[in-house]
């Protein structure tokens, strides 16, 4: 145990009382934090001439037009050749040859570049091109003098650490570097031996392997290249002046197109690719030009428009289009300049005439920032009449670096519309319960589609697509009643489960039902898959309480003897286990063989196997049945859990995920045939908020109070309470994490994380099953809020409408029963948001919309409670902190930690 003791009662509440007066001292200090650029800019690597190397920096005008930043560079070592951003937009990435490094910087707001610390790594003397992995896990700079290239892990603070092995060799001469949009290959251009070498990307680490052919001939010295968004097709530019096409196979193999090539200018040397994938572009540094291309979206073949090329200057060197397809930039590196053009609805360039913009000295590789897309909020509607106009609300919508243009309605009756603002009008003909779908797209262009071309990101993707439901009757007929998810407990003695010392009025009494769902945790309950059984992690009983469950009408009951309890503490009649003091949370493996549960005061994970017919649990013989950081006779040791609280089975059942409050970190566990867990020897096996010999570190996990897998197993989420935040990591083929590129929104935000709201002691989580959103309450700001999941983790969306608390602030609306909220979860159909409130002795209804926003169902159905007002009528809510909801949907288990009760609760569906 940690040197800081607490009692096992309201232990979580005591420390989170004392967490909240450092937070909110911290949040108060915290003035700058990491955030996407909020508008779009340019950079231009000045690196042909002699001398120290800079960064042109430069802000895009309305109309694309670039204007310089103040300052308008930023150094860099000398040479600097090509500029590569995360796809979130946050870090940007630099070669520099001279000085054989990769520079990594942060993208202020503002768009200005400010170094990270470390500013730089090593990349190799004659270090050139530069690009982030679609995922923005990876970074790889490609080495002209070694033929190499270099490959990094970017951390979630954007900086930068070798891989294993640190480089790989690629040919002689590099001089270029592209990824396929899938993020599975990766291609290199070798100027010298002229051929592009062909490599794999290991799904899991992002490491580079030579595929079996690894290279392809391209003659005339190879230079720049790139990808189709679509993923179909790759195009190398040669200092000889053609462009040579391919075909990328399903398994990322290059095939060359009929014709292989078409003709460009002398001194071919990049390529730039519009975001819809319609026209092409490479810069004639020979001929003093641009040529110009239209690509087939059926073959993928390149043909030249008319003029196949347009004069720009003396040696233009590098070329690049703005998300939105309507400017090309590119790099005059004979007269030091910075020429924008416009690219026409037929691609052709216009534009030559204005003045270009003045650069440092041997402009050569120039990049755009990345679109970050915009998000989608649709208001839930409660119904209309046919013949009447029924207005629809997307006033939530927002867009994080720019403004909202088209919102595109689908009205799920066969008509579609497309507006300029976020509301729009729509008469049904017809009765009917209809969905209505919406698409915003931005001032750039993008919407939800991931845009990449090989270097970079141009559109990020996300969530910008949202739905909701519209029931429609006939005019003169009765409405039904909305069946809307409200909940209504169960009469008499089936509503309420209690421990046998307490008084069982009106409830029915059990063994082991001591402090269940307790304060620290967020998972007291669990329902087996086939919605047989119900689990309950009982805290003062040291127990996990076993009730069988009436599957059409939710009632509990307590098999008798051994079968109905399992149990540190003999003397309750129960099966015996060790590792089991404390238990805080429960959780059952998908196929329904096993049960887990963390325990506080044992420092533990305890596995059972699980009997399918009774439902009855026997610890796993031998070490197997329990893994602790205590020396507990009959327990195995494990790393990173000094106060187990929170457990969680990955929906491929082969891994096992604990959390620890006192000790601030997340346990991985590997899953066996029969259920055992293995704890990875290496820092796979652990991550820790302070740096912990045997385990990796990562942001935002102070006193991890909860996790959750996403419903595709590709990632895992955590509140931790201490850390006030909310963290995502990427979960690989064998269960290890790592955090995510946007891995961490808290209050305050240090390093690694960006600032949250209304996530004060966050201390339960929960994924939506579609994937698309993640819910965390927070007992200190006493609210729930929601989270979009995107490419590089999550993103908390603007404004009130994604957040509910007690009282109405301008970023958060008003709730009933809101006080103290301790767990969350979500109904199976993604219709509906539960949570469960300590203090209000509250179980709050929330309906959600397409888009993961939420809303307080109305009136008394919003909330169920013997205390709080506006809530209807609830019994045994008292220290309400545990929630479940059985398979079907169609009912809702509560545990009450201070009445020493199970509530149940009957769902409406329809």
């Amino acid at each position: 145990m940690s040197g800081i003791q607490f009692s096992r009662k309201n232990t979580g509440h005591a420390a989170l009382l004392a967490i909240a007066a450092v937070a909110v001292l911290i949040f108060l200090a915290c003035l700058t934090q990491i955030t996407p650029a909020e508008a779009r800019s340019l950079y231009v690597a000045n690196g042909l001439s002699a001398g120290p190397g800079t960064l042109g920096q430069f802000d895009l005008g309305a109309q694309g037009q670039p204007l310089p930043l103040d300052p308008a560079t930023v150094e860099t070592g000398d040479g600097p050749q090509h500029v590569a951003f995360t796809p979130d937009g946050r870090f940007a990435y630099a070669t520099a040859a001279g000085t054989g490094q990769l520079f990594a910087f942060r993208v202020e707001p503002s768009g200005r570049l400010a170094p990270l610390d470390p500013p730089a790594v090593a990349a190799g003397f004659g270090a050139h091109g530069v690009v982030v992995s679609p995922d923005g896990r990876s970074a790889y700079a490609g080495n002209q003098e070694a033929g190499s290239v270099t490959q990094y892990d970017i951390a979630a603070d954007g900086t930068l650490a070798p891989k294993s092995p640190a480089a790989i060799v690629s040919g002689s001469g590099e001089s270029g570097l592209a990824m396929a949009p899938n993020g599975r290959s990766a291609y290199v251009t070798n100027l010298a031996d002229n051929s592009v070498g062909q490599f794999a990307v290991d799904r899991e680490t992002g490491a580079l392997s030579q595929k079996p052919r690894s290279k392809v001939v391209v003659p005339a010295a190879p230079s720049g290249l790139a990808a189709a968004p679509d993923g179909r097709s790759l195009y190398v530019a040669t200092l000889g002046g053609n462009i040579f096409q391919f075909t990328i196979l399903g398994n990322g193999a290059l095939k060359r197109k009929d014709p292989a090539k078409v003709k460009a200018g002398l001194g071919a040397s990049g390529v730039a690719i519009t975001a819809d994938g319609k026209f092409l572009y490479t810069p004639n540094s020979g001929r003093d030009s641009v040529s110009q291309f239209r690509i087939n979206q059926r073959s993928g073949n390149l043909k030249p428009l008319r003029p196949a090329s347009i004069p720009v200057g003396e040696r233009p060197e590098g070329v690049a289009v703005a998300p939105d397809g309507r400017s090309l930039y590119v790099a005059i590196a004979g007269a030091d300049q910075v020429r924008w053009l416009t690219i026409g609805r037929t691609g052709r360039l216009s534009g030559q005439s204005r003045t270009p913009q003045p650069s440092s000295p041997g402009p050569h590789g120039v990049a755009v920032s990345p679109d970050q897309s915009p998000i989608a909020a649709l208001d839930s509607v409660r119904g209309g009449i046919t013949g009447r106009k029924i207005t629809l609300k997307a006033e939530g919508s927002y867009d994080p670096d720019g403004r909202i243009t088209r919102y595109r309605w689908q009205f799920g009756d066969g008509r579609r519309k497309v507006t300029s603002r976020p509301k729009v009008t729509h008469r049904y003909r017809q009765p009917g319960s209809f969905v209505v779908r919406l698409t915003v797209v931005d001032d750039e262009g993008c919407s939800s589609r991931f845009v990449y071309t090989g270097q970079s990101a141009l559109c990020s993707g996300g969530p910008s697509k949202a739905w909701t439901r519209v029931p429609v009757r006939r005019r003169g007929a009765k409405p039904k009643p909305r069946l809307d998810g409200a909940l209504k407990q169960l009469r008499g003695p089936a509503g309420c489960v209690l421990d046998e010392s307490a008084r069982a009025r009106r409830c029915m009494s059990a063994r082991a039902l001591k402090e269940p769902g307790p304060f620290l945790g967020s998972r007291g309950i669990a329902i087996s898959p086939d919605g047989k059984n119900a689990y309950v992690a009982s805290s003062g009983s040291d127990a996990i309480a076993v009730f069988t469950r009436d599957r059409k009408t939710g009632v509990l009951s307590q098999p008798e003897g051994e079968a109905g309890c399992i149990s540190a503490d003999v003397s309750l009649g129960c099966g015996p286990a060790v590792g089991l003091e404390g238990p805080a949370s429960v959780a059952v493996s998908p196929d329904g063989t096993n049960v887990y549960a963390a325990s506080v005061d044992s420092d533990s994970v305890t596995a059972f196997s699980r009997n399918s017919h009774t439902g009855a649990l026997a610890q796993l013989p031998g070490g197997a049945g329990c893994v602790s950081e205590l020396s507990i006779a009959g327990c195995r040791a494990g790393r990173g859990l000094d106060g187990a609280d929170t457990v969680a089975v990955s929906p491929d059942g082969r891994s096992v995920y604990a959390g620890a409050f006192h000790g601030s970190a997340i346990a991985t566990f590997e899953r066996d045939g029969s259920g055992g867990l293995t704890q990875p020897a290496d820092e796979r096996g652990c991550l820790t908020a302070a740096a912990t010999a045997g385990c990796g570190t990562a942001a935002g996990i102070g006193a991890v109070e909860s996790l959750a897998v996403s419903p595709d197993g590709s990632r895992v989420f955590a509140a931790g309470a201490a850390s006030s935040a909310v963290t995502a990591f990427v979960r690989d083929d064998s269960g290890s994490l790592t955090q995510s590129a946007q891995g961490c929104i808290s209050i305050p935000a240090p390093a690694g994380c960006v600032l949250g709201r209304s996530v004060l002691g966050a201390n339960a989580v929960e994924a939506s099953p579609d994937g698309n959103s993640v819910y965390a309450v927070s007992a200190i700001s006493s609210s729930v809020t929601a989270f979009d999941v995107v490419t590089g983790g999550i993103e908390q969306p603007a404004g009130p409408r994604r957040c509910l608390g007690p009282t109405a602030k301008p970023t958060c609306r008003a709730g009933n029963g809101m006080e103290v909220p301790e767990a969350v979860t979500v109904s199976p159909d993604g219709r509906n948001i539960y949570l469960a409130s300590f203090e209000s002795w509250a179980v709050v209804s929330l309906a959600r919309n397409g888009n993961g926003g939420f809303r307080q169902l109305a009136g008394r159905a919003g909330c169920v409670s013997p205390a709080s007002d506006g809530c209807g009528t609830g019994r045994r809510l008292a220290g309400a902190a545990g929630i479940a909801i059985s398979p079907d949907g169609r009912f809702v288990y509560v545990t009450s930690s201070l009445a020493d009760a199970v509530t149940v609760f009957r769902r409406a569906t329809g």
